[in-house]
């Protein structure tokens, strides 16, 4: 499940997000904060929810901040993902400690720049997610081809647009008691 946070009081979010943990313990989960806390808040999001095995904690400060970013995921044994981070500065955001790489080829430049991109997180053990941006049938089935041929486990973000999404605003939920 992926849930968009940074929208709500943080303690409300984590609230929220240790219920989901408790009820579901098995279920792996991708907080994407699109940059929008401080380290701070991001740190307290480690601090708090690293006793859950399966999170992914993606994008939680500025993307341009890579120091901050590499601090963090040295701090934490959560994963950090970077996403825009690679748009901003592909190689210094590979050069980070974060554990896991996004790669969506619209933003990279389509499927041979993120080939390469690929080979290049691989070699420094990162793990992977391939997505899509807001593109077309096209563009998503492209999306998922690459990740089919990507190698790593995954999971990636690319679901079939036909079955219902696993991406939730945590603001409606939180809004509307779930």
């Amino acid at each position: 499940v992926k849930l968009k946070v940074g929208v709500h009081d943080l303690s409300e979010e984590l609230d929220f997000i240790e219920k989901l943990c408790m009820q579901e313990p098995t279920r792996r989960i991708r907080l994407d904060a699109n940059g929008s806390w401080s380290f701070d808040e991001a740190r307290r999001v480690c601090d708090r929810l690293s006793q859950y095995q399966g999170i992914i904690l993606e994008q939680p400060i500025d993307p341009r901040d890579l120091l901050g970013l590499d601090k963090l995921q040295q701090q934490t044994s959560m994963t950090i993902a970077l996403d825009e981070s690679l748009v901003f500065d592909e190689e210094g955001a590979l050069q980070t400690a974060c554990k896991q790489c996004v790669i969506k080829p619209m933003y990279m430049g389509g499927l041979r720049a993120s080939k390469a991109v690929v080979a290049r997180a691989q070699a420094l053990k990162k793990s992977l997610c391939v997505t899509h941006v807001l593109e077309s049938a096209i563009g998503r089935a492209g999306a998922v081809h690459f990740a089919a041929g990507v190698g790593d486990k995954g999971p990636h973000g690319v679901a079939d647009p036909k079955l219902n999404s696993t991406e939730m605003s945590i603001a409606g939920t939180i809004g509307h008691g779930a």
